[in-house]
């Protein structure tokens, strides 16, 4: 009576054959390879997603610049100082230049002069702001005045309105025109596909009161 037990015990002390173990081992691996893929794949679509999130709003905050300098561009008095005169807006299709309320406190208004560049050796958008009267001043240009305002762009493209046509420079006149558009294509599409912007800014100066700038046709309402 007493053997049976010891050989049950025996018996089920044998544990897994070699071939168990390497069959459970196998399972393991298929499941390990599974689930690493799986999150592999998620890392790379939130890494993804992440990077399309931040240079979005890398664009929407250049976009947001760019509409509330050039709306609030003012008409200045080209002879406001006796060193040198200083057109309203200067520009070319690369570039441009004018005086705004531009303080990045909103709390102030000094007239700054604006300053806009495309690099395209490094393909970044350049900006410079520099009291007005203190730039009517500035003899030579220092480099180190200009700061990137972003980066990744492979064209851009500025043009000006004079209430009839697109001029690809605005260059001698004594006023304001009356819409900037700014093209801007970047280097990186986002996932969704979009690779560029098509800005179209109306000066709000009040010395273009009598142009209503329609946004869907392009052109100025007369009022």
């Amino acid at each position: 009576m007493s053997a049976r037990p010891s050989a049950l015990i025996i018996q089920d002390a044998k544990g897994f054959t070699l071939l168990e173990v390497l069959i459970v081992l196998l399972i393991f691996s298929l499941v390990a390879a599974v689930l690493g893929g799986a999150v592999k794949v998620s890392l790379s679509t939130w890494r993804e997603a992440n990077s399309d999130i931040q240079m979005l709003e890398e664009r929407t905050q250049t976009v947001a610049l760019l509409e509330d300098w050039i709306s609030n561009a003012t008409a200045v008095n080209p002879q406001r100082a006796s060193s040198r005169s200083a057109l309203p807006l200067t520009g070319t299709s690369t570039s441009t230049e004018f005086s705004a309320p531009a303080h990045p406190d909103a709390r102030f208004d000094t007239l700054y002069r604006v300053s806009i560049r495309y690099q395209s050796e490094q393909n970044m958008l350049e900006y410079r702001l520099i009291p007005d009267f203190e730039a009517l001043q500035i003899e030579e240009e220092d480099e180190e005045d200009w700061q990137p305002l972003i980066q990744g762009l492979s064209d851009l493209s500025f043009r000006y309105f004079d209430a009839r046509i697109w001029r690809e420079t605005w260059e001698g006149e004594p006023f304001l025109p009356h819409a900037v558009r700014v093209e801007l294509t970047f280097v990186e599409a986002l996932s969704g596909g979009l690779d560029n912007m098509d800005l179209i800014i109306p000066i709000r100066s009040e010395e273009w009161a009598h142009c209503n700038f329609d946004l869907v046709a392009k052109t100025c309402r007369m009022i």
